[in-house]
């Protein structure tokens, strides 16, 4: 078996300096820990072509006390099914532990992390492990069927967290099945108070469960992201006023716009700094603004905003019953948001952009590097020369999306010597979507030229080939300095050079 750490090794027999070396470091698979017990072997049974690892010869008590001397070394282990290549005989969970002197709870006395991923017996071993030193959890589980024995086992060990490691500050429950596990982990949640990362898969979870979390006061990281159901969770609990007093990140695909925007408004979420949002069902306008709205209003310290479409193909699942452009807001709204550096809306609905929206949200947004505005609903309605325009308002912005409108553009009415358009100064990438090239390729590079920075590249995400060609033919002239990307063949192309971006 391979050891990784800082060294790599192979061990079949009693440990060494070098494999206390590795050890020292990452155990990264339970394999090593069993092997280095005793030595094993693999063995197969009835000619098939299954075999499974069995220790040679019985564990006894002289085993444990070499393992003792390396045991306190061990910081993380990985009970990783798939990468095992064998199974593990069963019986070894009883011979692992039968003539162990050591209580559970100091088999490995200064483990901080368990990750388990796959399915079957290998769960069971979890619970070998836990103890107060316990601080980060993964697990990552599959089940066969509804009544499969090792789901039962799976809620024992939830069961037994509580009890035998009350310290844990990071816990990840993953699973593409549902499972019961509600009053479990309700139980087991309630004696956490000290949990501050919290992941859990949407068929895993349920609104008591995100009543109590709610209530923890250390929790800073909140995702709620797997599959999910066409309709999302159904989320209508009231949350108590002073909820999620911690929160810094929040993160799903299986809530609906609305009860997101709920959660918010009944709480001040003044420590929320990233907000990442994945539709899990058909969205509408009027959800998406009040969704913003919520943020926008209540998260004074928002630094980072997502949100996107189910899939990236699907930005016709978009409800238009809102008649007005979903920022449209930020022309009214007197509030700055200094801490905002980065909004994307990943092929977003309707924005109807024009130079007045664009000019309020950069006003409202003064920290902003980071713009994804990849309208995709109807022809862009912004117009490239507002580049221009907009530039001074990004005194810091790097990355900057938009779907723009070419049509009747010319370089003679944007710039009449001595005069030249403003430039920006930060940017590294001007992303143009989907935007269809209308004007000769001269003007638009010429423009380009005159406003992106230096090493800037010019990147461009439309699936027709015959778009890419002409963006294609924009830069040549754009200075030599400046590339085009394309994604379809991940082409990149400057002046005299071609190569992969």
């Amino acid at each position: 078996m391979i050891f990784t750490g800082a060294k790599t090794t192979t061990m079949r027999s009693s440990p060494t300096n070098e494999a206390l070396n590795v050890l020292w470091y990452k155990l990264n698979s339970f394999l090593p820990l069993l092997m280095l017990l005793g030595p094993m072997g693999l063995v197969e049974y009835g000619g098939s072509d299954e075999s499974y690892y069995e220790y040679e010869r019985h564990i006894g008590p002289e085993d444990w006390v070499v393992f003792r001397r390396y045991s306190w070394r061990v910081r993380q282990i990985d009970l990783i099914g798939r990468s095992l290549g064998s199974g593990i005989d069963e019986p070894i969970f009883f011979d692992f532990m039968a003539p162990s002197p050591l209580p559970a709870n100091v088999l490995i006395p200064n483990l901080r992390h368990v990750v388990y991923d796959g399915a079957g017996s290998l769960i069971r071993f979890i619970s070998l492990f836990m103890n107060e030193s316990l601080e980060s959890l993964n697990i990552n589980y599959v089940h066969y069927d509804i009544d499969d024995p090792e789901a039962i086992v799976f809620k024992r060990v939830l069961s037994y967290l509580r009890f035998k490691a009350p310290n844990l500050r990071r816990l990840r429950l993953a699973s593409p099945d549902q499972i019961d596990i509600h009053n479990e982990l309700d139980a087991l949640l309630v004696a956490l108070p000290q949990l501050k990362d919290f992941s859990i898969s949407p068929s895993l979870l349920d609104v008591s469960t995100i009543l109590i979390l709610a209530r923890l006061p250390q929790l800073e990281t909140f995702d709620v992201t797997g599959p999910s159901s066409e309709n999302g969770l159904n989320f209508s609990a009231t949350l108590p006023a002073d909820g999620f007093p911690s929160l810094a990140m929040f993160t799903t695909n299986a809530l609906r716009f609305d009860e997101i925007a709920s959660l918010f408004e009944a709480n001040e979420s003044r420590h929320l700094q990233t907000l990442d949002v994945r539709a899990c069902c058909k969205e509408s306008h009027t959800a998406c603004r009040r969704l913003m709205e919520a943020i926008t209003s209540v998260c004074s310290n928002i630094q980072s905003i997502s949100v996107q479409s189910l899939t990236l193909q699907d930005w016709y699942q978009w409800i238009d019953d809102d008649s007005e452009p979903l920022l449209s807001f930020f022309l009214s709204t007197r509030h700055r948001f200094q801490s905002l550096t980065s909004l994307e809306f990943n092929y977003a609905p309707r924005l109807c952009l024009n130079v007045k929206i664009m000019k309020a949200l950069l006003a409202s947004l003064p920290s902003l590097e980071i713009l994804d505005l990849n309208e995709n609903i109807r022809p862009p309605t912004l117009p490239i020369s507002a580049l221009s325009e907009l530039a001074p308002l990004c005194p810091r912005m790097k990355l900057l999306t938009l779907c723009m409108n070419t049509e009747q553009f010319s370089i003679l009415s944007v710039a009449t010597p001595p005069d030249t358009p403003h430039k920006f100064s930060c940017l590294k990438v001007l992303d143009v979507g989907v935007s269809p090239l209308k004007s000769p390729a001269l003007d638009v590079g010429s423009f380009l030229g005159m406003i992106l920075p230096k090493e800037c590249i010019l990147r461009v995400t439309n699936p027709e080939e015959e778009e890419q060609a002409k963006w294609m033919a924009v830069i040549d002239f754009v200075p030599m300095t400046i590339q085009l990307y394309t994604a379809g063949g991940g082409r990149c192309l400057d002046r005299g050079r071609t190569g992969i971006f």
